[in-house]
């Protein structure tokens, strides 16, 4: 919008509340879709999951339905360039046929999705009848190719904006220093804090190890550190994002572990505030953020080589002011109008301008 475009949002229903609201100068549409009870879909996270009752399958049809006759109204509403889908189903799905010329974004958990039939025959019609198709980062882009044998589908690469005001590095070092090694995440399996425990008892690493977020492998995770003897790790659950901001900020050095990362934005957050990150070979959309030498260290998901790597982050000095480097030239790509601006070049390849 402030590219001086109209903009209007059509989404879901959430448990009867649905209708037109304007939301910061956006037009929001939710569309019905089942009765209040059933319209549980979006918003939780949950809707691969939610779908495999009869019930579910059956709200989750008329959804598409739904958001199909959205769009199509909303086009005709505002006279609308374009139809920009987030995530090849249910919105790329209900996107694709429309009069107007239509760009899907892939977005992590939906290329996954692909590698099951019949999604990777839905995900075929999908991409080849949209306009145009993007994705958050290189891996995910190479993963939509190959799990619907698409290989020479032309895939752009946009990532998402941050919100760059929040994580500032201070003062020429970055952040103050001194809070040793953070990690900050959902506690899955994905994101192997297991492996950074590991390490840290291997190395061994005195410094304190602090542990951001939760999740289903807390308790487990919990249990290795005290199996381990790890008297220097703490689990703080999942904090405000003022106090996330000054924790990390602390810092001497991040722990990005996880495989197969759509993209990773922890990674760029901690960057962003000078704070050097060791990450995977096997990492995956974040090895578009952080590169070996600049700020970072890739190194093989072993726990040897991550447990030596984050020893180098907190001994080197020249690291961490690599890494304020790497951050503010993320900064500017990450920044909402940089993301905004490489959209509109996607929109001028589907001929809307």
């Amino acid at each position: 919008m402030a590219r001086g475009h109209v903009v209007s949002v059509v989404a879901p229903a959430d448990r009867g509340r649905a209708g037109r609201q304007t939301i910061g100068g956006v037009s929001v549409v939710q569309v019905r879709y089942a009765a209040p009870n059933r319209e549980d879909l979006a918003y939780t996270g949950d809707m691969a999951r939610s779908t495999r009752s009869v019930s579910g399958a059956w709200a989750f049809r008329q959804l598409v339905r739904a958001l199909r006759e959205g769009i199509r109204n909303e086009v005709r509403h505002i006279s609308a360039d374009i139809v920009h889908a987030f995530w090849w189903i249910p919105a790329g799905w209900a996107a694709v046929g429309s009069p107007v010329p239509v760009v899907v974004s892939l977005m992590g958990t939906d290329v996954a999705m692909m590698r099951r039939w019949p999604a990777r025959w839905l995900a075929r019609r999908v991409l080849t009848r949209a306009t145009r198709v993007t994705a958050l980062s290189t891996y995910l882009a190479d993963e939509a190719a190959r799990a619907t044998r698409l290989p020479n589908l032309e895939i752009d690469r946009v990532a998402v904006p941050v919100d760059t005001t929040r994580f500032q590095h201070h003062g020429a070092g970055g952040g103050g220093g001194g809070g040793g090694v953070v990690y900050l995440g959902r506690l899955t399996t994905q994101k192997r804090v297991d492996l950074l425990l590991e390490a840290v008892h291997r190395e061994p690493i005195s410094a304190p190890v602090t542990i951001i977020g939760d999740g289903p492998a807390r308790s487990a995770l919990e249990q290795q550190a005290a199996r381990l003897e790890l008297g220097n790790v703490r689990f703080c659950g999942a904090l405000p994002d003022e106090e996330v901001t000054r924790v990390m900020g602390n810092a001497d050095v991040a722990a990005f572990l996880s495989r197969h990362e759509g993209l990773g934005l922890a990674a760029a957050e901690a960057l962003m505030l000078g704070i050097p990150v060791v990450a995977t070979l096997d990492g995956g959309g974040v090895l578009d953020i952080v590169h070996d030498g600049n700020g970072a260290c890739v190194v093989p998901a072993s726990a040897e080589a991550v447990g030596a790597a984050l020893q180098r982050c907190l001994a080197d000095p020249t690291i961490r002011t690599a890494a304020r480097d790497a951050g503010n030239r993320l900064r500017a790509a990450l920044a909402p109008d940089a993301i905004a601006g490489q959209f509109e070049r996607v929109y001028a390849k589907a001929g809307t301008g």
